[in-house]
C-alpha cells in the first residue's frame, strides 16, 4: 500500500477522529494519522475493504463498510466502520482534500484484535531475545571450553 498516496488524500488542517469515545482514542492530526495509519498497516499481511453505502452530501460522504484480512501473526481480522468525512472547500484546480473524519469502529473486536496482536509482538520479541541470549551464553561457554583446553 503506498502510504504517501494515502496521507495525499488529506488537508494539513485534518482532524482524525476514532470513535466511540469509549476506546480511548485521540484525536489527530495528519502528521500523527499518518504515523498511525502506518503503524496499522504493520500488524497486516493481508487486508480487504469492502464497501456497502457511500452517501454523498455537499462536503460531506459517509461510507458504512467493513474490513477483512489477515494479521502477521495469522490472526484473523474482522471489522464493520461508519466513517464521516468532510471536505475542504475546492482549491483553484478544482481539487479537494480530507479535512474532518470521524470513523466508527467496531469498539470490542478492534480493541481485542489489537491488544492480542501487540500481546503477541512482545511475546515474539521476549522469545528472540531470550533465544539471542541463550545462544550467545553457548559460544561463551564454548569459548571457555576452547580456552581452558589449551
Amino acid at each position: 500500500m503506498d502510504n504517501d498516496a494515502v496521507l495525499d488524500c488529506f488537508d494539513d488542517s485534518l482532524e482524525h477522529r476514532i470513535l466511540p469515545k469509549s476506546i480511548g482514542r485521540p484525536v489527530l492530526n495528519k502528521k500523527q494519522y499518518g504515523d498511525y495509519f502506518r503503524g496499522i498497516i504493520s500488524f497486516f499481511k493481508e487486508i480487504r475493504i469492502g464497501l456497502f453505502e457511500v452517501v454523498e452530501a455537499g462536503d460531506k460522504m459517509t461510507i458504512h463498510g467493513s474490513g477483512t484480512g489477515e494479521s502477521i501473526t495469522g490472526t484473523p481480522y474482522k471489522n464493520e466502520f461508519m466513517i464521516i468525512m468532510h471536505f475542504t472547500s475546492p482549491a483553484p484546480n478544482g481539487e479537494t482534500k480530507i479535512c474532518l473524519v470521524k470513523e466508527f469502529v467496531d469498539g470490542m473486536s478492534t480493541v481485542k484484535f489489537f491488544t492480542d496482536e501487540r500481546t503477541k509482538a512482545r511475546e515474539k520479541a521476549q522469545a528472540e531475545t531470550k533465544a539471542k541470549t541463550r545462544e550467545a551464553e553457548v559460544r561463551a561457554q564454548a569459548r571457555a571450553a576452547a580456552f581452558s583446553s589449551r
